[in-house]
């Protein structure tokens, strides 16, 4: 192919046609094609020369059906499946969702190159020679199987398995049974609490809930408020705080933020969401106030107690749009960025930001009269 592209791109008549050497059989021809081969090494001829067969299709059997096709092709057309999907499944014995398991014809259904290991069902006893004969006696996917007998799985479908060179006695398989059920009633104790979680108490008024879940829904909270209250010791931004109840005595409220003052009524509190829970407000602004020294909405003002005095704002809000503006194409003289930008209907942010960046705006330059 790389030869007949050559041709075509570069025409025929720039390379040079000459004869070897004439009537000879078909093996000769070969032979000597591929010793040229060997001694010039051409650039266009990627095969050794000779005639190069394709290898042959490797048939495909079902393990489900138990039906043969010559190729992946077939099989894949049969199933409605893919080409590659085919070859995984041969190779590594796995099934589809839907049961269908497929092997190369007179092949192990193992991986390739892997070697069958024997293993025993300790749920009743039975030995199987491979792990794909006993996915096919219980019905079961062989990845399923390997994971129970790995321990990556505690049993599959209830029944536990074991790898073993040779079939177990009866007291080493029950052993084995009892010691995998123990296991597996251990890990599904562990997950149970996990999942019905342990019961709370709620220390503001002293009710108990079975599940962290239960008690906020209860007080109508998220269930990591819940959760953070009672491994921290912290407390919900509602005021409420809650504890496990196997936990002797509630943990203490860790210590965060600095000491925040109300200057509208001089009430200290430990920290700023605390001062936001007594007045109904985020932390993020009792935090602002205290550092911009600007006020809320609704007038209140706070600073940090280890402050002398509250910081000055200088510059309170709105200050760049109260400013006259001066238009310097035309002279002309705005009371504000609002009334510039309705004059030009342009926003008063436009007018801002080419004031800032001293660009233009719909071809007039501005700045501020001051």
């Amino acid at each position: 192919m790389h030869f007949a592209r050559a041709i075509k791109r570069y025409g025929a008549e720039n390379f040079d046609w000459f004869i070897f050497m004439d009537d000879l059989s078909d093996k000769e021809a070969d032979d000597l094609e591929i010793a040229l081969i060997a001694w010039f090494k051409p650039e266009y001829n990627i095969a050794p020369g000779g005639k190069v067969t394709k290898p042959p299709f490797r048939p495909i059997q079902c393990l489900t059906d138990g039906k043969v096709y010559q190729s992946v092709q077939q099989t894949a057309a049969a199933y409605g499946l893919s080409h590659s999907l085919i070859v995984r499944l041969c190779q590594t014995g796995k099934q589809t969702k839907y049961g269908l398991s497929f092997t190369y014809d007179g092949a192990s259904n193992c991986r390739r190159g892997g070697k069958k290991r024997t293993l025993t069902c300790l749920s009743d006893g039975k030995f199987h020679e491979s792990v794909g004969n006993a996915a096919k006696f219980y019905n079961l996917s062989i990845d399923s199987i390997q994971g129970a007998c790995s321990g990556r799985y505690l049993s599959t479908n209830g029944l536990f398995f074991a790898y073993c060179d040779n079939p177990l006695s009866e007291g080493e398989r029950l052993h084995l049974l009892e010691t995998s059920e123990q296991r597996r009633g251990q890990v599904m104790r562990l997950a149970a609490v996990r999942r019905n979680g342990r019961p709370v108490k709620c220390l503001n008024d002293g009710k108990w809930y079975e599940t962290g879940r239960a008690a906020a829904k209860a007080y109508h909270i998220k269930n990591s408020c819940v959760y953070n209250s009672c491994s921290n010791g912290g407390i919900t931004q509602s005021g409420l705080r809650f504890m496990y109840a196997d936990q002797e005595k509630p943990l203490e409220p860790p210590l965060r933020g600095k000491i925040v003052r109300c200057l509208n009524d001089g009430k200290e509190y430990k920290s700023g969401a605390e001062a936001g829970r007594a007045y109904q407000l985020s932390n993020d602004v009792v935090g602002n106030c205290c550092r911009s020294g600007r006020p809320t909405k609704d007038g209140l003002q706070f600073m940090y107690a280890d402050q002398a005095k509250p910081p000055e704002s200088p510059k309170p809000r709105g200050w760049h749009s109260r400013k006259p503006i001066l238009c310097l194409t035309n002279g002309v003289v705005y009371e504000s960025l609002t009334a510039a930008g309705k004059t030009i209907n342009r926003s008063d942010n436009a007018i801002y930001n080419a004031i800032k960046r001293n660009k233009s705006c719909v071809g007039l330059r501005f700045a501020y009269a001051a």
